[in-house]
């Protein structure tokens, strides 16, 4: 989640909060620093013994509109958890779900099994459309080793405030939070809705 992996010269001291240094051949390090110490490494000869559990990634081709809603279908959880949960979709982050599902006009505690199939169709297309955005806008900033999505540069070019009270950019209407599955969510209660 907060985790980063920095290419450094081997003679300048580390990012903060780097936990793992791999010495490369050469002049450079890889460092993987983590301030929530939420990250893994994991050494393997066969990559499916960590991935096997996993969702498709958001941004494959076989992440289709269809297979959002079979995902979704039957499920009680809220939207927000199913979308942060790694074996449903893989690579969505906390402030990403909030992105996505005020892109497609859902309420963060909307029941998955409860959404229409044309909401499924609106939060596919927001996925598609963000995370691509967001990982070209964020890449420049992980040269530091800081979680990129939070740091200040970061957080100007989220639409959804992070502060409840914050007026939605797209209303004005002030901003709620709800916690959810121990994750704060951040909704404009105008234009998501109630489930």
């Amino acid at each position: 989640m907060t985790g980063a992996l920095v290419f450094r010269p081997s003679d300048l001291e580390p990012p903060r909060y780097t936990w793992t240094i791999f010495h490369l051949d050469g002049p450079r390090d890889l460092c993987f620093p983590d301030p929530r110490k939420l990250g893994k490494l994991w050494l393997v000869e066969d990559e499916n013994e960590i991935f096997a559990g996993l969702g498709p990634k958001p941004l494959d081709t076989a992440f289709t509109t269809e297979e959002l809603g079979r995902r979704l279908a039957g499920r009680t959880a809220p939207v927000k958890a199913l979308l942060c949960d790694q074996s449903v979709v893989a690579g969505i982050g906390n402030i990403y779900a909030d992105e996505v599902l005020f892109a497609a006009g859902i309420h963060p505690l909307t029941r998955g099994g409860d959404i229409s199939e044309r909401d499924v169709e609106r939060l596919h297309r927001a996925i598609a459309e963000l995370l691509p955005a967001a990982t070209v806008r964020l890449s420049g900033l992980i040269k530091n080793g800081t979680p990129p999505t939070e740091s200040e540069r970061g957080l100007e070019g989220l639409v959804v405030p992070r502060s409840e009270g914050e007026p939605c950019s797209a209303c004005g209407t002030p901003v709620e939070r709800v916690t959810i599955r121990g994750r704060s969510s951040y909704f404009c209660p105008r234009q998501q809705g109630w489930p």
